[in-house]
């Protein structure tokens, strides 16, 4: 009616591999939520890279815009198999008028995020388009998967397998 959209926010939600704890990664915010439910805690640490005392500061002081359309994002996650690391891959989705007055949607990849789940720093990123991702049985590779658009064809899908210890 007031021409605005709705906005959806997916979350990342992984258990440990004993199910005593829930991480949670929101889709809003670089914000992880880690739940203990054997102590029936709740924390709650900002991701970030590591940074100076300055650097923090200085950021603290900003924040964030949004459009008033579809802005929409979906994060999918999986927890090494040691339990300290969680690995998060999503997409952006973004309604907008193209040139000819009609809605088109913007797909965003956010890429691989390497998260600390002790201390929410953030280790590593690295480009992907994938969508979803697992840990292999072997706890050993990741498989990165997601659908790539083909101009008059159906979305094909895709997958990569990431060596962790290569980072590769």
């Amino acid at each position: 009616e007031n021409g605005e959209h709705s906005q959806y926010f997916e979350p990342a939600a992984v258990f440990s591999s004993d199910g005593s704890q829930l991480y949670l990664v929101a889709a809003d915010k670089p914000l992880l939520v880690t739940v203990d439910f054997q102590n029936q805690t709740i924390a709650h640490t900002t991701i970030q890279a590591r940074t100076s005392w300055l650097e923090h500061l200085l950021a603290s002081t900003a924040s964030a815009v949004y459009a008033k359309s579809m802005n929409g994002t979906s994060l999918s996650g999986a927890l090494s198999a040691d339990g300290r690391t969680l690995y998060v891959v999503g997409q952006e989705t973004r309604e907008f008028e193209n040139a000819q007055g009609k809605l088109d949607i913007e797909k965003i990849p956010l890429g691989l995020r390497v998260i600390d789940v002790r201390t929410g720093e953030l280790l590593r990123t690295m480009q992907t388009t994938a969508t979803q991702l697992a840990l292999s049985a072997d706890g050993q590779s990741l498989l990165l998967y997601g659908w790539q658009d083909v101009p008059g064809e159906h979305a094909r899908a895709w997958t990569d397998v990431l060596e962790l210890s290569a980072m590769q």
